[in-house]
């Protein structure tokens, strides 16, 4: 069942998904920076690493012997990736290199309630849930989309941002995109900003479990003094080990 509230568009979401909590792992700096202006950031799908993000974008399309393409307006799409496992060692390796990157929690309802921000007329805005599948799966779906291009463009682009291999299931996504074809926001650089209220957004922060112990209190010290988060705030345990573990055998007679 897919639903549209609030003139944002679900994609792959039921009413009852609405709540579940969502993650994103961000540099210290970065969430600091959130804090101080109120603000989050998406990116155009330029910025994003994998090249079959955006193949309806960069491919050509052709209707009979014309060809043209969409690449332009890959500058007029933004987009923001969160994931729902809460507890992945794939994640905190891959987006905190240097072991000091903290996981902020919210979920999707507060994400859809804070995108309202970015409407305006001219805009389209879409929260869409990742599918995941081989490469010859993801061109088949790309091509169905292609073809409902002209009866809605905006939605076909959306779910072409959902769709990615296999080898990314680890990430399991959730997407904030936003479509600005009529240019009435300000996208530069392949960057767009819109106002939040952090501290109603983020609910939880939680430092990377390989972290040294001494950045607990320095982070916990400048958040809750200095920003004046009322949020939970610790290190990860994925790497604890269990309090007072034994293993009771029995003895060899």
């Amino acid at each position: 069942m897919e639903i549209q509230q609030q003139k944002i568009n679900y994609l792959g979401l039921s009413e009852k998904t609405l709540n579940r909590d969502v993650y994103r792992i961000i540099p210290f700096t970065r969430l600091i920076e959130i804090f101080e202006t109120s603000q989050f950031t998406l990116l155009s799908p330029q910025k994003w690493d994998d090249p079959f993000e955006n193949l309806l974008f960069k491919s050509p399309i052709r209707v009979g012997n014309v060809s043209f393409s969409f690449d332009a307006n890959q500058q007029r799409c933004h987009g923001q990736c969160w994931t729902l496992k809460a507890a992945s060692d794939a994640m905190w390796r891959i987006y905190s290199p240097d072991k000091t990157c903290v996981r902020i929690k919210s979920t999707i309802k507060l994400l859809g309630e804070s995108f309202h921000a970015v409407r305006k007329e001219g805009t389209y805005l879409f929260i869409g849930k990742v599918k995941y599948c081989n490469p010859r799966q993801l061109i088949k779906h790309l091509q169905s989309l292609a073809q409902k291009l002209s009866e809605n463009p905006e939605e076909s682009f959306a779910r072409a941002l959902l769709f990615k291999r296999n080898a990314f299931d680890h990430e399991d996504e959730i997407r904030l995109l936003c479509f600005n074809f009529n240019n009435a926001i300000d996208g530069t650089g392949g960057l767009l900003k819109y106002k939040i209220d952090p501290h109603r957004i983020i609910k939880t922060v939680l430092l990377d479990p390989r972290a040294p112990n001494e950045l607990v209190q320095v982070y916990k010290h400048y958040l809750k003094e200095k920003i004046g988060f009322q949020g939970h705030f610790s290190k990860s345990t994925l790497y604890d080990l269990p309090k007072n573990l034994n293993f009771q055998v029995k003895a060899n007679k």
